[in-house]
């Protein structure tokens, strides 16, 4: 009977997971008779079950199981009620319960997981999933009018920074029936989006270009439009100044430009990376300043954005999100905001100095471990040691290890930066983040040695790097996307030109880039530029648009700083690696 009946189940579990799949299906408030008697005998036996000594529990488990099947032929419990009853179960605040129905116990996810044979965490899924389900009913007259008007996707969403966590935010929010206003002080940005021109490359173009075209999402350069909002995301840039201490003027600016046209019930979200405190010590004082109350009159919550340029498997619909409000209210309804848009579990944190270390140790613990390999890297190539074929054999381990690979530094909006916002707020508890600090140092340190290794191995032929014709392969910070933003190939190029090397760059995903002041347009890749140079350094791991075979065959000299040749399964006598 137990098998019988647990297959039983797999097979309505498979059944319930193709009906939630169904995007369409909205669930009502059904009638109560005959439900309510159902719910209160599960309730009376899982509080049953609980009570009775471990002896006698296998008895009364076998004895459920048989009484369950029953039920399961009869009404079609599992399929049909599952999301009422778990509704009830966790006493859902957003969808009212008919008043006849008597208020239910709630027994434990072990217990139900004992009593009808699903896993805890599929029930936790059920949950969730129900959570997210919104009724078909548009209830009025409630206490919290942003709830509604998110249920019912009535909420008009400003986002402010159309960048590259900005710009898919927005798309997403508006994908899933919001209206959204985008703002942003570059004209140029505003006016692309205006036309469905896309500029960020995890967007889908004609996602954008669809959004645009049913009204669902616009963008202007005036934020007096912020009071037709009732969400506020704020994406601006957080920047490290040249001494490495926090520059928080966009997000001072923007939170200004909010408080300007704040209203009761609004939503502001932070999604911009920044230190422990910011949301509560910065923002918070310049909103209230209005006179509105914080958690009363008007609700804030941070959440930190997750964006990965050219991450093809997690974009923003897919990607967990943390959320921390202050208080119950901000963080309730940031939290039914993201749910109501993403495809991913809204991780609730207790208030927005966890959810802002949340993303400080995310990049923190990268950081580190980048660095602590470079440094591997360092003395592997000293003893003669190939670092690459190290990491490799270490990543056969099942337990207790996690691969990270040398590189001539870090770049992306976060690695280089978020980590340095937790070292400025520990001095002013009186800490000093030595290892952080440490593994800024030897990071920022790998464009120079990537130069000298490339050096010496020009020395080895006798050749000089003064005057030496150097194409180098990438300037992006990482493969196959066109962002550029501290990227360590711009400090790499920067050094080869402090030795007066001649340069020529090569990134099909760039065209041009800034470059002291100047525009520098990236050469394109031939065999004879390749035949010209006397080394070629791979800066930028690029695994498409790029013909290394070519590079191979026509090289003097190859320095793979990326391992992006081994990678792709290329090789040569004339390659190097770092």
């Amino acid at each position: 009977m137990g098998a019988g009946y647990r297959k039983s189940c797999e097979n309505r579990e498979s059944e319930m997971a193709a009906t939630r799949r169904e995007s369409t299906l909205r669930v009502g408030v059904p009638s109560c008779t005959g439900v309510s008697t159902t719910l209160s005998w599960i309730s009376t036996l899982a509080r049953r079950y609980e009570l009775l000594p471990d002896n006698e529990k296998q008895q009364f488990i076998t004895a459920t199981q048989i009484w369950l099947v029953i039920l399961n032929l009869i009404q079609d419990l599992v399929l049909k009620k599952t999301r009422f009853w778990i509704k009830h179960l966790q006493n859902d605040s957003f969808s009212p319960t008919p008043k006849e129905c008597s208020p239910l116990a709630k027994p434990s996810l072990p217990t139900l997981s004992v009593l009808t044979g699903f896993s805890p965490s599929r029930l936790s899924m059920f949950f969730r999933t129900t959570h997210n389900v919104q009724p078909t009913t548009k209830y009025k007259g409630g206490k919290n009018m942003l709830k509604e008007k998110i249920l019912n996707k009535e909420a008009v969403v400003g986002v402010i920074g159309l960048g590259y966590v900005g710009l898919p935010l927005a798309v997403e929010k508006a994908k899933a029936g919001f209206k959204v206003i985008g703002f942003d002080i570059q004209q140029k940005k505003v006016d692309m989006v205006n036309r469905g021109e896309n500029y960020i490359g995890d967007v889908v173009n004609e996602d954008l270009e669809q959004i645009v075209k049913d009204g669902m999402l616009r963008a202007t350069t005036d934020f007096d439009e912020l009071k037709n909002c009732d969400v506020v995301a704020i994406c601006v840039p957080t920047p490290l100044d040249k001494y490495k201490q926090p520059d928080l003027t966009y997000v001072v600016n923007s939170t200004k430009e909010v408080a300007k046209r704040l209203h009761k019930d609004m939503l502001v979200v932070l999604e911009s990376t920044t230190y422990p405190g910011t949301t509560e010590e910065v923002m918070k004082p310049i909103l209230e300043e209005t006179g509105l109350k914080c958690g009363e009159d008007f609700y804030l919550a941070f959440s930190p954005e997750r964006v990965d340029p050219g991450n093809i498997r997690y974009k923003t619909k897919n990607t967990p999100k943390v959320v921390g409000g202050i208080g119950e209210k901000s963080t309730e309804v940031a939290k039914l905001l993201y749910e109501s848009v993403l495809d991913a579990e809204v991780f609730v944190v207790s208030s927005p100095k966890e959810a802002e270390m949340t993303k400080i140790l995310e990049n923190t613990f990268r950081i580190v471990n980048i660095a602590l390999i470079n440094e591997m890297a360092i003395v592997a190539n000293k003893m003669g040691i190939n670092i690459w074929e190290v990491v490799n054999a270490a990543s056969t381990k099942p337990f207790g290890f996690m691969p990270f690979y040398p590189g001539p530094g870090v770049g992306g909006h976060c690695i280089p930066i978020d980590p340095f916002y937790l070292t400025y707020i520990a001095r002013k508890y009186n800490y000093h983040t030595r290892l952080i600090e440490l593994a800024g140092e030897i990071n920022d340190f790998m464009p120079e040695y990537v130069v000298d290794r490339l050096m010496k191995l020009l020395n080895e032929q006798k050749k000089c790097m003064n005057g030496a014709k150097i194409v180098m392969l990438g300037i992006a910070y990482k493969g196959d996307i066109d962002d550029m933003r501290e990227s360590p190939a711009l400090k790499v190029l920067g050094h080869l030109e402090r030795n007066l090397a001649d340069v020529t760059v090569v990134d099909p995903y760039v065209s041009e880039f800034r470059w002291n002041g100047e525009i520098i347009k990236t050469a394109k890749l031939t065999a004879e530029l390749i035949k010209e140079a006397d080394a070629v350094i791979i800066t930028t791991a690029h695994k498409h648009k790029v013909d290394y075979k070519l590079v191979v065959d026509n090289a003097k000299l190859i320095f793979d700083t990326k391992n992006i040749l081994k990678t792709l399964g290329i090789s040569g006598e004339n390659v190097e690696v770092l």
